[in-house]
């Protein structure tokens, strides 16, 4: 399979409706081709965030009209060989109104900035990538590898998955969780380790608790049902919480106002907690 058959694969592969004999050979190519496997990234990343944006309601400012119509007149004239075969699938689906505007806007965004573009938490093609798609209380946690590696993911001292990536290759890891309190998993990617907690099927009534971190993010992704991702050296240090705010965010920055660490709220309502 060369590149160019490959390309037409991309849409039926990301939906999972290509035949299974044509997936194992597609899967072989992409595995072998970096560069093929870069531009499945940013086709992937595209189709993401289009499916994000389909709950958003956005306002459009009124100069857009005519910067998107000056931008398609440039992507026309681009030669058809300079372009994936996906951008031009993508190019040939029915828009209209808003939704036109702000899909097209997205993907314009996407093709400038290449595979830097995302959800806000991908870091770019220097580093190594990871985030968590959240829908409803499904979590799927995302990792592209900056270099050869293993990243493993674990729960509980059990280890649930070890997966061997080749620079640019992407791990994609639903984070089941079907008991009633948070679990914490624990993903080890070279000598970096980032805990994951997904809420469990039912609130935490606990307002109060002292402990590590660690508990915290689990006591906190409890309480207010949502995920919370803690990148730190150390996870062992002693904080005290009480919750009495009605968001996460403003908790998670009461109990960590000395831990030293930068605390945000991400677009996707997860609580992102890192060493400064």
């Amino acid at each position: 399979m060369n590149q160019e058959k490959a390309r037409e694969f991309f849409s039926s592969y990301y939906e999972g409706s290509l035949e299974a004999g044509l997936r194992q050979t597609f899967e072989q190519r992409l595995k072998a081709d970096s560069k093929l496997q870069e531009e499945y990234s940013s086709f992937e990343e595209t189709m993401e965030r289009l499916d994000t944006m389909k709950f958003e309601e956005i306002e459009i400012p009124s100069f857009l009209s005519d910067r998107i119509a000056t931008r398609l007149e440039e992507v026309q004239d681009r030669k058809a060989a300079k372009s994936p075969i996906w951008t031009l699938w993508l190019r040939g689906v029915a828009f209209s109104g808003l939704a036109a505007a702000a899909i097209f806007a997205s993907i314009v965004g996407i093709r400038s900035f290449g595979n830097s573009a995302s959800a806000g938490v991908i870091d770019g093609p220097g580093g190594p990538e990871l985030s968590l798609k959240v829908d409803g209380n499904n979590v799927t946690l995302q990792y592209q590898a900056a270099t050869n590696e293993v990243v493993t993911v674990s729960s509980e001292g059990k280890q649930l998955d070890s997966t061997d990536l080749s620079r640019g290759q992407k791990l994609v890891s639903p984070l089941h969780n079907d008991q009633p309190a948070t679990a914490l998993f624990d993903v080890k990617a070279g000598d970096k380790t980032t805990v994951i907690a997904v809420p469990g099927s039912k609130t935490a009534a606990t307002k109060a608790g002292e402990g590590s971190v660690r508990d915290f993010a689990a006591a906190l992704a409890g309480f207010y049902r949502v995920p919370v991702e803690l990148e730190i050296a150390d996870a062992t240090q002693s904080v005290v919480w009480t919750f009495d705010d009605s968001k996460p965010i403003d908790a998670a920055n009461k109990a960590l106002q000395n831990a030293h660490v930068s605390i945000a709220e991400l677009d996707n309502g997860v609580i992102e907690v890192k060493d400064r």
